[in-house]
């Protein structure tokens, strides 16, 4: 995929994946969230690993689709340096990676 296909892929995304390092470790957070412009938004605790992480810190955003009876998948990922705004409750991730693809899906046997 584009970026542009995966921006727009973005667009229309109910929510996502926040994939951070808590403690040394990875560790992945569901999300609601918003784009502006191509800055992936969302809310966070201001207490929160996820808020420790932001800074200088590269967070990764990722977003899937599953059509099982069409056998389609969509995958969009996107990577780059994460900023607290609004006071500290509002993360933005400017992206300085964003990837997708599609991909043909088998069906499992009954």
């Amino acid at each position: 995929m584009t970026r542009e296909e995966c921006l727009q892929f973005l667009k229309n995304a109910p929510y996502g994946r926040i994939i951070y390092t808590h403690h040394a470790l990875p560790a992945v957070y569901p999300v609601l969230f918003t784009l502006d412009g191509d800055r992936v938004m969302f809310d966070v605790e201001r207490a929160s690993p996820i808020a420790d992480a932001a800074g200088a810190a590269v967070l990764a955003f990722y977003v899937d689709e599953v059509d099982m009876s069409r056998g389609l998948a969509r995958s969009v990922t996107v990577i780059g340096h994460a900023h607290l705004v609004d006071d500290a409750h509002r993360l933005s991730i400017e992206p300085e990676v964003v990837t997708g693809f599609r991909t043909v899906i088998g069906v499992s046997p009954d």
